[in-house]
């Protein structure tokens, strides 16, 4: 007696092109912002001129172009048979994983000294987290406009160990940094920036939520990540806790006049910008998407555009 035929599945194999294609789009736009910032952290650490009004927009920018790569990724993902990895320099590296610390090299901007905020490392998101203080009040505020910053100070670690590679600068280099750290007054154009930064409404906060969760679940797939890394916090942790809030308020009139007016006289000093201020002022301006299952809020996203 013969028994019976063993059931046929047919696979469908959807793949799309138009998805890589766009992932991969997403992607080069991202890490031209993440070039930007890299070579102002280089600037800045070796005492050369940077534009802190272009790297606020570039902080900005990199965030919103992360979230839009982590969408395109699952999106991407759900044309496959089995889920693989989107490779990066060539094919060497899972960029999930490489995006979660890409931007480490942060730390060593004066965002403190300048803003009264930090960023923390595993921050692929830039979130701005208040810095600890004595009062409540001043913990949730940076320097007020006009007013003067922090001071002298050496950048903040964030706990994190020094490495090399990208943006971390020499010893030397460091310590120049720390000397050379002036009091400055907030220029009006920066006060926009600021809030723009800090100002994260639901819908983003829970976009954001859900692809660090993705990207947790990510690095549990990979396999690669030491009990060390797996333990260490992500900034978003940090951020839920202490939210910077720019206390800042939107300049007068006559007080945005004085400011352009003390900004072109140092624009006829003689000093020169750094060789990325063209590119900051394109890659800054880059389009990107504005979070259980941490694919399901962001693929949504993904979905509409």
């Amino acid at each position: 007696m013969m028994g019976s035929a063993p059931p046929v599945f047919i696979v469908s194999h959807t793949y799309d092109s138009e998805s890589e294609t766009k992932t991969l789009a997403s992607m080069v736009a991202r890490e031209q912002l993440v070039h930007f910032l890299d070579e102002s952290v280089k600037a800045c650490t070796e005492s050369r001129p940077w534009q802190p009004l272009q790297v606020l927009r570039a902080l900005k920018a990199v965030r919103s172009a992360t979230l839009e790569v982590v969408a395109n990724i699952i999106k991407w993902r759900e044309s496959l048979v089995q889920p693989e990895v989107f490779p990066w320099n060539g094919n060497k590296e899972n960029y999930l994983i490489k995006l979660t610390r890409d931007l480490d090299f942060l730390r060593y901007l004066p965002i403190k000294e300048y803003y009264g905020f930090t960023l923390a490392a595993k921050n692929p998101f830039v979130l701005a987290i208040s810095v600890k203080t004595g009062s409540a009040a001043a913990a949730a505020s940076g320097p007020k406009l006009g007013g003067r910053g922090v001071g002298r100070g050496r950048p903040e670690s964030n706990g994190s160990s020094a490495r090399t590679g990208r943006g971390v600068p020499s010893r030397s280099n460091m310590k120049k940094l720390a000397g050379t750290i002036e009091p400055r007054r907030t220029p009006a154009e920066e006060v926009p920036l600021l809030h723009a930064l800090a100002t994260v409404d639901d819908e983003e906060r829970m976009r954001i939520e859900a692809a660090v969760q993705y990207l947790r679940e990510e690095q549990e797939r990979s396999g690669t990540a030491s009990a060390h890394e797996k333990a260490s916090p992500w900034a978003l942790d940090m951020w839920l806790k202490r939210p910077y809030r720019c206390m800042d308020r939107e300049p007068r009139p006559h007080q945005q006049r004085r400011d352009e007016r003390a900004s072109s006289e140092r624009d006829v000093t003689g000093l020169e910008p750094s060789s990325s201020a063209a590119q900051a002022e394109t890659m800054a301006t880059v389009d990107g998407g504005d979070g259980g299952d941490g694919a399901g809020r962001i693929r949504d996203e993904a979905g509409r555009s």
